[in-house]
């Protein structure tokens, strides 16, 4: 569990935008150790914080938004629909806005999308989207 108020804060913000995607019947997870969770679920999790000027309270935080689709049970029209409307959702032109609305007193100055990897876990497909998040509490 993340004890510092800015990644709490960034994973409340993750986890509101993915809650109000309409995603279907996949639950919505927040917090580190909720990898685990059973597919079809997504998981927002703020990893590490740095701050990028020392004082200014301006974080560069790393967010890790992962979607698990079963792969068993999944129509292969349907393969990476979840994944679709959640990534949308971050990678959107409002992203930032939607993430600052998301959450009271919290200033997002930019999104920027890392490298990520697909992988297969038992039955699900695992599709992170990993997010570095400049930001600051208001």
């Amino acid at each position: 569990m993340n004890t510092y108020p800015i990644l709490i804060t960034c994973e409340n913000a993750a986890y509101q935008l993915a809650y109000s995607a309409s995603i279907g019947s996949a639950s919505v997870f927040k917090g580190i150790g909720n990898e685990d969770k059973a597919a079809p679920a997504v998981i927002c999790y703020a990893e590490s914080k740095e701050e990028i000027l020392t004082s200014t309270y301006v974080y560069a935080v790393d967010l890790n938004i992962i979607v698990k689709e079963r792969a068993k049970t999944v129509d292969s029209d349907d393969i990476g629909a979840l994944a679709g409307k959640v990534h949308n959702v971050f990678l959107s032109d409002t992203t930032r806005q939607a993430l600052e609305n998301a959450t009271p007193n919290f200033a997002v100055y930019d999104v920027i999308e890392q490298p990520s990897t697909n992988t297969v876990e038992d039955d699900a497909f695992i599709q992170p989207l990993r997010l570095k998040v400049i930001c600051c509490k208001k």
